[in-house]
């Protein structure tokens, strides 16, 4: 597993993880950005992805169940979600869920 850093400010972005002869490129949380492919094609990836990407709805497979969710903080063990849109429900309460017990996807 390799660390993807932003050079300007070494901002952690993601990691790129080895798949065979590729690498997958994903989040901080180890959710997948896009299919494996070359090291470089990975990285540029997570560059371009790893932070912006936190920003959209994705899923989150919850009780036997893929369940939309809204991210508002993320980090490599953890993931705070919204289970509704924060824009039409602003007063919900967001949950931890552990990144290594859930699996991730986007939409």
């Amino acid at each position: 597993m390799h660390i993807v850093r932003r050079d300007e400010d070494n901002e952690f972005m993601g990691y790129v993880i080895p798949v065979g002869d590729h690498w997958l490129p994903t989040t901080m949380f180890k959710a997948a950005l896009g299919d494996p492919t070359t090291f470089d094609e990975a990285e540029e990836i997570v560059l371009r992805l790893g932070l912006s990407s936190l920003m959209s709805r994705w899923q989150v497979e919850y009780e036997g169940q893929w369940r939309d969710v809204w991210l508002q903080e993320a980090n490599p063990d953890s993931v705070r979600v919204y289970w509704d849109d924060p824009v039409v429900e602003p007063e919900q309460n967001a949950q931890w869920l552990d990144a290594r017990k859930h699996t991730f996807r986007r939409p």
